[in-house]
């Protein structure tokens, strides 16, 4: 005290809770019998903190999800997020309460897996640059076969290839199977890989009757997650009939003959056939003789049972 004044000093102890409680402007204000005096604001700054960072999901191709962010500070924090791409991602909703704010992005594979990746969540405000966490999306993969031949092919012919496609994120694995047994990789052609779409093709090559039921499997891999799909491959003889059998009339006691010819890589052997029954050349009876694309069968000694088909 001096000449009739006083100086009073008042310390105001603040203390910051996890929401940024406390941050905000002050003021002083000084009383007597003779006036009241406030001192200009001061204010008290809290540096953006994410609070509740945003989590990890993973969910199926061609669906939405949301990921959220919340963070605090003193002045007002803003929140940007940033998509896979490095682009800014627009928020569907931004929450504020206090000094804390939430802001919530949504998630959309509209071609399948799209929105899948790393995304960034970002706060700051004008006292400093902000604070990153990161959550990363991925999306289950799914599968789709293909065939540029179809699945039914004639004997000798090229069957072209097979195409196996997969959305998913992160990046699958994708391995061929040749009924159970995995096919060499040297005959696989990883082929795109654009927003979160990969695809392989599998040269099938020319096919013989052997392969006739070859199922072969495309298998997607990605880590625990597994998913495949199949296909069967169905081989046709290529022989085509140049001469076919001509009903014929004998007489009982006498004897027919029947010719029957076709070209073809597949035709090797000819049967023939009585309602529906393999005809055994046995020389008696019956007389087969093969002569390169075409069979003649004589029937002997005919009876009235003969007349059939």
């Amino acid at each position: 005290r001096k000449n009739g004044t006083s100086t009073v000093t008042s310390t105001l102890n603040v203390t910051i809770g996890e929401a940024a409680q406390g941050g905000g402007q002050y003021m002083c204000t000084a009383t007597n019998a003779e006036r009241t005096d406030t001192s200009g604001p001061v204010v008290l700054s809290v540096l953006p903190k994410i609070i509740s960072p945003p989590v990890s999901i993973a969910i199926a191709v061609k669906s939405t999800a949301e990921l959220k962010c919340t963070a605090a500070g003193y002045p007002t924090v803003g929140v940007v997020w940033m998509d896979p791409q490095g682009k800014v991602a627009m928020s569907k909703s931004t929450l504020r309460a206090g000094n804390q704010v939430t802001s919530i992005v949504l998630i959309t594979n509209k071609e399948g897996a799209d929105g899948g990746g790393r995304y960034t969540c970002t706060a700051s405000n004008s006292e400093n640059a902000g604070e990153s966490s990161d959550a990363v999306v991925t999306v289950y993969p799914d599968i789709v076969m293909y065939s540029s031949n179809g699945l039914t092919v004639k004997d000798g012919i090229d069957a072209g290839h097979l195409q196996c496609v997969t959305n998913a994120y992160p990046k699958p694995t994708i391995t061929w199977k040749r009924n159970d047994i995995t096919i060499s990789d040297s005959l696989m052609d990883l082929n795109y890989d654009v927003s979160n779409r990969f695809g392989s093709d599998l040269d099938v090559g020319t096919v013989s009757l052997s392969d006739n039921g070859t199922v072969y499997f495309c298998v997607v891999t990605q880590g625990s997650t597994v998913v495949n799909d199949s296909v069967i491959l169905i081989v046709e003889p290529d022989a085509a009939f140049t001469l076919s059998p001509q009903s014929v009339v004998g007489v009982v006691g006498g004897e027919v003959t029947l010719t029957c010819g076709a070209n073809g890589r597949s035709v090797k052997v000819f049967n023939w056939t009585v309602n529906s029954t393999n005809i055994l050349a046995d020389g008696a009876k019956y007389s087969i003789v093969p002569n390169g694309k075409q069979s003649t069968l004589t029937i002997k000694q005919l009876q009235l049972s003969d007349g059939t088909a």
